[in-house]
């Protein structure tokens, strides 16, 4: 049985990677740190591994010791990244630098793979042509300009200048799915009757639904002639936002939605705004002066010739039916956290030194994160002061929750939560 590293295996496209591999048979290792969420990590199969990207002579003592237990990994798909950040130069540390240390230390602990593939982007290249709305080409100059895609390019370049291994990279277009959120939102949009769309020439735009995307990684992988290539990914079909959008509708069987267009200058003012929010709040905004780049960007056609000739690959799920089993995944979900209102907030102490069910008249609670994954599953992080000398510090987990039930009940020692949820 072949080994496979997946990095960034708790990430919407690494979910989908752990499948294909645990589905084609591969011992699969997921690269996950101990914080980040496992709820769609749930198969017993699946091997775990907290790598330490940062440092590379920690990382390669680790991978040393891998190898000594378990022998080296036959192939590594480096998923793992950044794709937004308050401080940009959190770009270059996790998505260049992390990926040049992941590779040092694979080939100095003798852990050198058959095969290392690298998830780039589309945005490694930058604008295409605005005019004629030529296909990017892979001849055509990698000219980024975003901070997101310069980075991209530069562990490109790292990659691409090593000689430890074969490698493959793969760029993907627009990456939907179920549980992707960007483009759950103008779903979200268009069924609630609105689609607004960013400038008023319309954007040229490509997609890869992520089991296709997963399926292409493997055809990569092993087809050993593939080797020292790269390749972008896309269903091969072009559509516009409109278009796009109109399709979204017609799945949802939405009769009456007002299409409309916002200025570029009033996108431009609003990332700026958010970013600047974001700054205020030490957190980062998904509209922000890199994602103004990309959102004013019209053509993002390219040619996925290679991709078919080469690999043979074709796409099991044109556009229409990737979103109509995406829309299908939403709505048996039910509960969407993207659309969450904190109604109440309620919090019960159960203790050894109270009756069970005991409600602590005039505490306070105070709750320092709530985090949630596509899965309504939350992780509320917090401290309780009961007054005098009597205070606690809790982390509770809420697991599968449904609509018509908003009381979470944790157990003793644990504190309950009340949410007013809206469904999909």
């Amino acid at each position: 049985m072949k080994k496979i590293l997946i990095t960034g295996a708790s990430g919407f496209i690494g979910g989908f990677l752990v499948k294909e591999a645990l589905n084609r048979g591969y011992e699969t290792w997921a690269g996950v740190r101990s914080t980040s969420s496992r709820v769609n990590l749930q198969d017993e199969r699946i091997r775990f591994i907290d790598l330490k990207y940062s440092d590379r002579e920690s990382l390669t003592a680790q991978l040393a010791d891998f190898v000594r237990e378990h022998g080296p990994w036959d192939y590594v798909i480096h998923n793992a990244g950044l794709t937004k950040t308050l401080d940009k130069r959190n770009f270059y540390r996790i998505n260049a630098q992390n990926t040049a240390n992941l590779i040092e230390a694979l080939a100095a602990s003798g852990c050198k793979p058959e095969k290392f593939l690298l998830m780039s982007s589309l945005s490694s290249y930058g604008r295409g042509d605005e005019k004629t709305f030529r296909p990017i080409s892979l001849d055509d100059p990698q000219l980024p300009d975003t901070d997101y895609g310069k980075s991209k390019l530069e562990a490109e370049n790292y990659l691409r200048h090593q000689s430890y291994f074969p490698y493959v990279i793969l760029r993907p277009t627009g990456v939907y799915g179920p549980g992707e959120k960007d483009y759950f939102m103008e779903i979200k949009s268009v069924k609630s009757g609105f689609d607004f769309a960013v400038g008023f020439t319309p954007q040229r735009i490509t997609f890869i639904y992520v089991k296709d995307l997963a399926t292409v990684a493997f055809l990569a992988l092993e087809n050993e002639a593939v080797r020292n290539r790269h390749y972008f990914v896309a269903d091969g079909d072009a559509y516009t936002d409109e278009s796009f959008a109109r399709m979204i509708q017609e799945i949802l069987r939405k009769k009456h939605v007002l299409h409309a267009r916002i200025p570029m200058g009033l996108v431009h003012i609003a990332c700026q705004g958010s970013e600047w929010i974001g700054k205020l709040l030490k957190k980062s905004m998904t509209l922000n002066t890199d994602k103004y780049i990309i959102l004013k960007q019209r053509n993002w056609i390219c040619d996925v010739t290679p991709l078919q000739d080469e690999l043979g690959f074709v796409p099991a799920y044109p556009l229409r039916r990737g979103l109509e089993e995406s829309i299908e995944w939403y709505r048996k979900v039910g509960c969407r956290p993207a659309f969450l209102l904190p109604i109440r907030i309620l919090f019960y102490f159960f203790n050894s030194s109270f009756a069970d069910d005991f409600l602590l008249y005039g505490c306070r609670a105070f709750i320092a994160d709530i985090s949630f994954t596509y899965d309504c599953c939350f992780q509320v992080v917090g401290r309780m002061d009961l007054g005098g000398t009597f205070a606690c510090d809790f982390t509770v987990h809420f697991g599968h929750c449904h609509p018509e039930s908003h009381d979470f009940t944790v157990g003793r020692n644990a504190v309950v939560c009340f949410f007013g949820v809206s469904s999909f």
